[in-house]
């Protein structure tokens, strides 16, 4: 399931950046900014995305900063993966329940600061 989710990430950004007349037709725009003319929490992500695809890392965590992070995170799991499939390991991963908690809440945090950010940042 992260490989494919790792590939359509990829595949977004190599659209976006090579073919964007396809991507402009193709690629929904944000919903909740197009009716209520708010920007949602990841807004700017898709754009992120392209400018990291492009090399433009700054750019990328100008747009939005949640979106590298998560590209990096997932990257590293992937990796993490190979590892264990190359190693022949069986992936354990146990979480207690306060972990779990603790896991969601931090990523709601992150996009609950992603929103404010790109509220104040672009209205």
């Amino acid at each position: 399931m992260w490989a494919a989710f790792s590939l359509l990430l990829v595949g977004t950004g190599v659209v976006k950046a090579y073919f964007p007349d396809i991507a402009a037709r193709v690629m929904p725009s944000c919903y909740l900014k197009e009716t209520l003319g708010v920007r949602c929490p990841t807004c700017g992500t898709g754009t992120s995305l392209m400018l990291l695809s492009e090399g433009k890392i700054h750019e990328a965590f100008q747009t939005s900063w949640l979106a590298p992070l998560m590209l990096l995170a997932l990257v590293l799991y992937d990796l993490y993966l190979v590892g264990t499939f190359v190693a022949r390991r069986q992936l354990e991963l146990t979480l207690t329940r306060r972990d779990s908690i603790l896991f969601a809440l931090a990523g709601l945090l992150a996009l609950g600061v992603s929103w404010v950010h790109q509220l104040a940042i672009r209205p």
